[in-house]
């Protein structure tokens, strides 16, 4: 008995045609045809999607802006007014003692506080040591040369401060 292929039929008796590979390699483009639009169009809407929470990311902290410069108004019509005071030097210093203080309470409560600095161990985390001084405090601050801040918990700016050094 003769194996192979014969009057168009496989090994197994089931006829095939030449055409049938054509067919599926079709069928294959045009669903890889469907799945790179559907990438392109998914990407697509993907960079949309950035570009909106980008602008709407901007618009927020404008608003935040917004109401910290509302916040802020008072404290500059408070320095106008104490301007006016300059003449009565005691005036004028209560009034710069109140602005101080009227800052420093809408700082706070935007998250902004002091770092301690002074006769604290040096943190250099919080402290940027500017220059050091002989003493017994090693390791100590002995001086603030300029203050710290955080703001929620990180330093914003470090206190500039002066070290303690055993000789």
């Amino acid at each position: 008995m003769e194996h192979g292929h014969r009057n168009g039929q496989d090994d197994k008796g089931r006829g095939h045609d030449s055409r049938h590979g054509h067919d599926g390699t079709a069928k294959l483009k045009e669903q890889l045809a469907e799945m790179t639009d559907t990438a392109k169009r998914i990407q697509a809407e993907f960079e949309n999607y950035k570009r909106r929470e980008e602008a709407n990311r901007a618009e927020y902290l404008k608003s935040c802006n917004r109401e910290l410069m509302l916040k802020l108004v008072p404290v500059l019509e408070n320095l106008d007014l104490s301007l006016r005071n300059k003449d009565n030097e005691n005036e004028f210093r209560k009034g710069v003692e109140l602005i101080v203080r009227q800052l420093k309470g809408i700082l706070a409560a935007e998250g902004l506080e002091e770092i301690g600095a002074a006769g604290q161990r040096f943190d250099p985390n919080l402290h940027e040591a500017v220059s050091t001084k002989e003493g017994e405090k090693d390791g100590t601050v002995l001086e603030e040369v300029s203050k710290g801040y955080t703001l929620h918990g990180k330093v914003v700016r470090h206190a500039k401060v002066v070290v303690g050094t055993k000789g």
